[in-house]
C-alpha cells in the first residue's frame, strides 16, 4: 500500500531530481521513492552488518564443529604456517 508524503527540497535538489526523472523516463516520486529505499537499506546494513548473511547462518550442514572456538590459536597456526612458505 502506498501513502502519500510530503517533502521539503532545496531548489537544486529538486532541479536534481527532476533531471534524472526525465534521463530516466520514470516519474520525480519513483526517483525519490528509490533514493530512499536506497539509503534505508544501507542504513540499516551499516547498523546491523548481519543484516546481509543471516539468512546463511545455520544453513549449511557438515564441516568441523569447532570452528568458533580457539579462533586465535587457529589463526595464529595459519599464519605461521605462511610465514614458512614464505621461507622465513
Amino acid at each position: 500500500m502506498s501513502r502519500a508524503m510530503s517533502i521539503r527540497l532545496s531548489d537544486k535538489t529538486r532541479r536534481s531530481v527532476a533531471r534524472l526523472a526525465k534521463a530516466r523516463r520514470s516519474s520525480q516520486s519513483e526517483v525519490v521513492r528509490e533514493a530512499i529505499e536506497t539509503f534505508v537499506e544501507k542504513a540499516v546494513a551499516e547498523a546491523r552488518p548481519d543484516e546481509g548473511w543471516k539468512h546463511l547462518v545455520g544453513s549449511l550442514k557438515g564441516g568441523p564443529s569447532d570452528l568458533s572456538e580457539r579462533t586465535g590459536e587457529q589463526v595464529a597456526k595459519m599464519l605461521r604456517a605462511r610465514y614458512d612458505r614464505q621461507g622465513r
